[in-house]
């Protein structure tokens, strides 16, 4: 997913899901916890969403994460966020995440974005 048509197309997909949604950039990324240029660049093919993000995306507005990664399926789930079944780790992150401040919201996927960007890095380097 690090190419650069991977990036267009995902921002492409995210930007037909948030007007889908109805929704301005900064509305959209508010209860995400990023800014509306994170949204933007995302759009714009600039920057590419983590997965923490997208997870995110899915569990706030119903955004299929296999729709906004590969273009498959349909692109809003059929279940609300409850329904989800997600490993406990993450659910207790999602619902941590969901009643936080909006600067400790913006923190914690800031510190997670940057430790995964370390991680690829890490293992492309071996």
């Amino acid at each position: 997913m690090s190419n650069e048509k991977s990036r267009r197309d995902i921002g492409l997909r995210l930007k037909e899901a948030r007007n889908a949604l109805a929704m301005t950039q900064t509305a959209f990324s508010e209860p995400l916890g990023v800014r509306q240029s994170h949204i933007s660049g995302i759009e714009k093919g600039e920057r590419e969403p983590s997965d923490t993000l997208i997870l995110l995306m899915e569990y706030h507005y119903g955004i299929s994460h296999t729709w906004i990664k590969h273009g498959e399926g349909s692109m809003l789930l059929d279940k609300k966020h409850d329904d989800i079944n997600l490993p406990q780790e993450q659910q207790r992150l999602l619902d941590a995440y969901s009643v936080a401040e909006d600067s400790i919201k913006y923190a914690a996927l800031t510190m997670l974005e940057n430790s995964a960007e370390k991680s690829q890095s890490a293992k492309k380097h071996k």
